[in-house]
């Protein structure tokens, strides 16, 4: 008897001893670097990376990014996401480094808060089947100038990219979403208002808009602003420091004014309810016409008193300061060449507003060769960029980049980029349709990010954007070819292979399943306490039969 019981302890022990060794054993998650990446044993999910790595570009067998792998690291300026990745854990936060990121097809929503103080980021490249940006996704991204919106995207929060100071301009368009000529987001019909970029300060709302979204204005630098009375419905908006409403009396403008105690002015009065305002004149410079491509100014004068001007308007919108200067002499206003190439073509109502009246005039513009058809863009010869528009240039390549449009080189009378003349020791002019090579030195003195280049002829412009990268990111040289440099650390044991190491991690509801061991185990606990009770038993009986005897 007591041999049994014994050997029911040890059964006992042993069942304990056994789970122990189960717990241990599935508690840790096989794992091998590969070039610098820490992946699990089956390379689908991204563990870590090197810390020295600058350029990530992530194994094609990973579907899964844990979390926290990217947060707070300031040394990786590129990321290059596979279309195998359908996870992105909770992303890059505070990656103060990055600067550019390629987003594969796997990825159809950018959750919140992905990129959020991702300071440097400059370029964005979606994937084809995006459809969702949420809330804060690029929150504080200060860095960024514009984000072009893929086909596909239905959903954009209209907080997604808050404190994006920098940021003026939105491009492209989807099923859900047209992109108006000032860069501002609306619904594809225009009749809704949905996003103005943070770092926007002047922005003109067309007559077909019906609604200003909650949340468009938030964030928003727009001090002064003209709200059209096609306008019925303004939504809620938050952090929005706006000095001045102007729009009609009784206007769904005059009335979120009134809510919000913001200053009011009627047009064409001295502001504030539609007092009446005095008639002043144009006595200078009235009627006039510019010319795209020519270089030129336009000073329009006023007899109103200098000491009371307050703003200029075209089309009835307030113009942003930078676009113009004002100096006594009456009021002298000059409109400067790169706000006059930013007007479509055709006849514009120029105002200059003064605080107690306005005077007016009519300002065309027109092509090249004197077209003032809105549907040609500074031209009426169909010019076009023909190769070379939206490539990219890295820094520090070595390489020139060339861009090809279709007007003969004979008509061809220089180039600008991002609106300014650039000087002819910057650049050759070759063949016939015209191809441009940027050398490299100029190149190398732009800023990273995305830049516009219009190629002039006697004829007409065309206009194309291209990128400047960051050294280490993927660009393409002179021929258009795409190259890369790559940074690759890859740690290897004697025999070549890669080296393999466990690490304690805790197992994830979604992953929890029962290891059959703790069967085994469970079954030699429950055999040995059998044995024990039933080793009790015949001692107890033991004892009663010999008290009885």
């Amino acid at each position: 008897m007591k041999r049994g019981t014994k050997i029911g302890w040890l059964l006992i022990a042993v069942s304990i001893m056994l789970s122990v060794w189960v717990i241990i054993s599935t508690s840790t998650v096989a794992e091998k670097n590969v070039g610098g990446y820490t992946l699990s044993d089956d390379e689908t999910t991204l563990i870590a990376v090197d810390g020295s790595l600058s350029s990530i570009d992530i194994p094609a067998t990973v579907t899964t990014i844990n979390n926290d792998v990217f947060k707070n690291n300031a040394v990786i300026t590129s990321v290059n996401i596979p279309d195998s990745v359908t996870n992105l854990g909770n992303g890059f936060q505070s990656c103060t480094g990055l600067q550019t990121v390629t987003i594969g097809t796997g990825i159809t929503s950018i959750p919140s808060d992905t990129f959020n103080n991702c300071t440097s980021l400059t370029t964005v490249n979606f994937p084809a089947g995006l459809t969702t940006i949420e809330a804060n996704a690029f929150r504080d991204c200060t860095g960024l100038k514009t984000i072009t919106i893929p086909a596909s995207c239905t959903s954009v929060d209209p907080d997604a990219f808050n404190g994006c100071i920098n940021m003026v301009g939105f491009n492209g368009g989807s099923s859900a979403y047209s992109v108006s000529a000032d860069n501002c987001l609306y619904s594809v019909d225009g009749s809704t208002l949905v996003n103005v970029p943070d770092g926007k300060t002047n922005i003109t709302i067309p007559a077909n808009c019906t609604t200003i979204a909650a949340g468009a204005f938030n964030g928003s630098a727009v001090s002064s602003v003209t709200i059209p009375a096609t306008v019925t419905s303004i939504g809620a908006q938050t952090n929005w420091a706006v000095a001045e409403i102007w729009g009609e009396q009784g206007s769904a403008a005059d009335g979120y004014a009134d809510a919000e105690n913001i200053v009011f002015r009627q047009i064409g009065s001295s502001g504030g309810g539609g007092g009446s305002s005095t008639e002043y004149d144009i006595i200078q410079g009235a009627d006039q016409t510019y010319t795209k491509g020519s270089g030129a100014t336009l000073t329009i004068t006023g007899d109103g008193d200098y000491a009371d001007f307050s703003a200029v308007q075209v089309d009835g919108t307030n113009i942003d300061a930078a676009n113009y200067s004002v100096v006594e002499g009456s009021t002298v206003v000059t409109l400067t060449n790169a706000y006059l190439e930013s007007l479509g073509n055709g006849s514009h109502t120029f105002t200059i507003v003064w605080v107690d009246g306005t005077a007016s005039t009519t300002l065309t513009v027109q092509a090249a060769n004197g077209s003032t058809d809105p549907s040609t863009p500074g031209n009426s010869t169909g010019y076009t960029i023909t190769s070379g528009a939206g490539g990219t240039w890295t820094k520090g390549s070595g390489g020139t980049y060339s861009i090809t449009g279709s007007g003969p080189l004979s008509e061809f009378a220089g180039i600008k980029v991002d609106g300014t003349t650039v000087g002819a020791s910057n650049y050759s002019a070759t063949t016939s349709p015209t191809i441009i090579t940027l050398s490299n030195a100029y190149l190398e003195s732009l800023s990273v990010g995305t830049h516009s280049v219009t190629v002039v002829w006697t004829g007409g412009t065309a206009t194309a954007n291209f990128t400047v990268a960051a050294a280490g990111t993927t660009g393409k040289d002179s021929t258009g070819t795409t190259s890369k440099t790559t940074t690759t650390t890859t740690t290897k044991t004697s025999t070549g292979t890669g080296t393999s190491h466990t690490k304690d991690s805790t197992p994830k509801t979604a992953d929890f399943s029962i290891d059959p061991r703790y069967f085994l185990a469970l079954g030699v606990m429950l055999a040995g306490i059998a044995i024990v009770i039933n080793g009790r038993e015949k001692q107890i009986n033991y004892v009663n039969k010999r008290r009885n005897e």
